[in-house]
């Protein structure tokens, strides 16, 4: 609504939290595809994804100015423009709680000017949606030190770093649980599983919705009811390629060894469901 009425003057900021693997990257994905659903029949604006901005890997502000450059040349995209159609670029930033320069928190006051103003130094991105994964906090809770007192020490190194400053600037937060049980009252788990499986096979083998998934059923229980997944979707994935025949079917006789299925899962577990009998 902002981006038809030209009244829109900052990016719309979210930002997202969960363990290693939880699916952050998926859910932006999801995220994506639900705008442009949701703006199907709006042909003046096209949303697009850029690649992911991973600020633990930048040892200088210049990688933020480069990721800053190129989120505005998407928004001044020529020949959208000349197509009648404004660019909405949905730039996700991960590790954005890393530490830089030394200090905790360090990439945080460099995101304020964005978030607030819509500009990063000559960078105007107001029509941007900026998207936040947390890599070392696992919660907005964890993040901002919810229910901590001003005198606590952490939270006044917090404040330094003006991370009061970048949580109030946030339109919104989603705490993503992830696919491994979080305890005896978690009954979604294999649900959220089986989403994260589906999608993955719907990538692999090309799938449209009402397809059937070409998957060994045995394969299925056994990634739907193992214990723990080492590396979260990460082992889910790398446990599927691993699976792909040459018909690209995700088949039980290419399972590979234990001490390669125990660097995702617990191996003897995975086997034993692999094995199990039907009604055991």
């Amino acid at each position: 609504h902002q981006e038809e009425s030209g009244s829109n003057k900052r990016p719309l900021c979210l930002a997202l939290f969960g363990p290693p693997g939880s699916g952050k990257s998926f859910a932006v994905r999801a995220i994506n595809d639900a705008i442009n659903e949701s703006l199907s029949n709006k042909g003046s604006l096209d949303i697009r994804v850029l690649p992911a901005y991973n600020l633990g890997q930048y040892t200088s502000v210049d990688g933020l100015d480069d990721a800053f450059s190129d989120i505005q040349t998407e928004i001044n995209d020529v020949q959208a423009r000349k197509a009648g159609k404004s660019v909405v670029p949905i730039a996700f930033f991960d590790e954005f709680d890393s530490s830089f320069d030394k200090q905790e928190f360090g990439w945080l006051k460099f995101f304020l000017a964005p978030m607030e103003d819509g500009a990063f130094g000559k960078h105007k991105v107001q029509n941007a949606i900026l998207v936040f994964a947390g890599g070392t906090r696992h919660t907005f809770d964890e993040f901002s030190l919810a229910n901590r007192p001003q005198t606590d020490q952490q939270w006044i190194q917090f404040s330094k770093a003006k991370g009061p400053d970048f949580a109030s600037r946030l339109a919104g937060h989603l705490d993503i649980v992830g696919i491994n049980s979080t305890g005896v009252e978690d009954e979604l788990f294999m649900i959220r599983r089986s989403l994260l499986i589906r999608s993955m096979l719907s990538e692999f083998q090309g799938l449209k919705e009402g397809d059937e998934a070409h998957i060994d059923d045995k394969i299925t229980k056994a990634l739907l009811k193992v214990p723990y997944f080492r590396n979260g979707g990460r082992s889910v994935r790398m446990l599927l390629e691993l699976c792909l025949d040459q018909t690209n079917c995700v088949s039980a006789s290419e399972i590979p060894p234990i001490h390669q299925l125990n660097m995702h899962v617990e191996g003897k577990a995975f086997l034993d469901l692999l094995h199990e009998r039907k009604g055991d």
